[in-house]
């Protein structure tokens, strides 16, 4: 009879030891980040991104001292596939601006694999400068 307790109480003891070990948060988890730094005195970004699950977050600031605007562009990747329908932009005009966001690509088989990331600035006299450029790939 003693032994019967022991095992049940064994097989007890280590179902709640894989339950605790092997459970996942239903959150979607960050496995890597990845940064960026483009820029002059007068105009840049810099930030960073989250790779999640399949979407990645993306966050930082771009700022425009001067006449014209500073735009920062994000485009993601599945693969080699662009995806120009889920690109993004963040602007400044005589100021530093915050952002944060995400790039979704939860309906993505292995998500979103990279993203390009370019600062350029509009002087209001015409024209552009883009000051760097770089794609950050899924680690």
């Amino acid at each position: 009879m003693r032994r019967i307790i022991r095992s049940a109480a064994l097989a007890f003891s280590l179902l709640v030891l894989a339950t605790l070990v092997g459970a996942q948060p239903a959150v979607a988890q960050s496995i890597a980040a990845s940064t960026w730094s483009h820029g002059a005195s007068y105009s840049g970004s810099q930030g960073g991104l989250t790779w999640y699950n399949r979407s990645v977050g993306v966050q930082g600031t771009v700022y425009d001292i001067g006449d014209g605007l500073t735009q920062v562009y994000f485009l993601p990747y599945h693969g080699n596939t662009a995806l120009y329908a889920r690109d993004t932009t963040r602007t400044a005009s005589e100021g530093t601006v915050p952002f944060g966001f995400t790039l979704d690509g939860s309906d993505l088989v292995g998500g979103i694999s990279k993203v390009y990331i370019r600062t350029c600035w509009y002087p209001s006299a015409g024209g552009v400068t883009c000051s760097g450029e770089v794609t950050l790939v899924r680690p």
